[in-house]
């Protein structure tokens, strides 16, 4: 091989090594948007989950309240109902009192 062919030949190789050179770079930023994309993609990941959680929560919380205020209402209409019965129950008792007192009868004796 001819000096001028070594150097034809080793500017080539050069061209090639350099052009491998900023593939791998370019492979290398390519990878680097991808791990930044795929980081981004887990952050918003784990905040949708935390905001599930939470929302999960307070759904739970709602519940429950739901279910005491429910609780307490129907104790309270059960409480009402008790007191307007015993009412009424107190008021029929005194108008069957009333229609049965006794009532004071002659009896006459005749014909003895």
């Amino acid at each position: 091989m001819t000096p001028e062919q070594f150097r034809s030949l080793l500017s080539v190789l050069h061209r090639i090594a350099d052009a491998l050179d900023e593939r791998n770079i370019a492979y290398a930023e390519n990878k680097a948007k991808d791990e930044k994309i795929t980081q981004e993609r887990i952050e918003i990941e784990r905040h949708i989950l935390a905001l599930h959680k939470l929302n999960v929560t307070r759904e739970q919380t709602w519940h429950k309240e739901q279910k005491q205020l429910l609780e307490k209402q129907s104790r309270e209409i059960i409480e009402q109902n008790t007191r307007t019965y015993e009412k009424w129950l107190t008021i029929m008792q005194e108008e069957r009192d009333k229609v049965q007192e006794p009532t004071i009868t002659k009896w006459s004796n005749t014909g003895d």
